[in-house]
């Protein structure tokens, strides 16, 4: 986001807080800006499920190819990032027990 859209954003949210009848005294700009924060927190959480989502589908790297290989796992050579991490969990977990 642009600096001029947090403004923006954190104009909005404080009127938000400032039209909140609040039964005590309230740092009603210390409240927005918690708020803009945790809506920027909530913004990158969303972007790296996004992004974890994209590499679910991806074909599995050659460095976990190659672990599977080391821990004798056999697989699909079209396996997926998300299906190779499986495989070398549940083959690690089993290695422990």
């Amino acid at each position: 986001m642009k600096p001029e859209e947090y403004v923006e954003q954190f104009s909005k949210i404080l009127d938000l807080v400032s039209e909140e009848d609040w039964s005590q005294d309230v740092d009603k700009t210390r409240v927005s800006l918690t708020i803009l924060q945790e809506l920027a927190k909530d913004r990158r959480m969303r972007t790296m499920r996004e992004e974890r989502e994209k590499t679910k589908v991806e074909p599995a790297t050659e460095k976990q190819k190659q672990y599977m290989d080391d821990l004798g796992i056999v697989y699909d050579e079209n396996i997926t990032k998300e299906k190779a991490s499986k495989e070398i969990e549940s083959a690690l977990e089993e290695n422990r027990k």
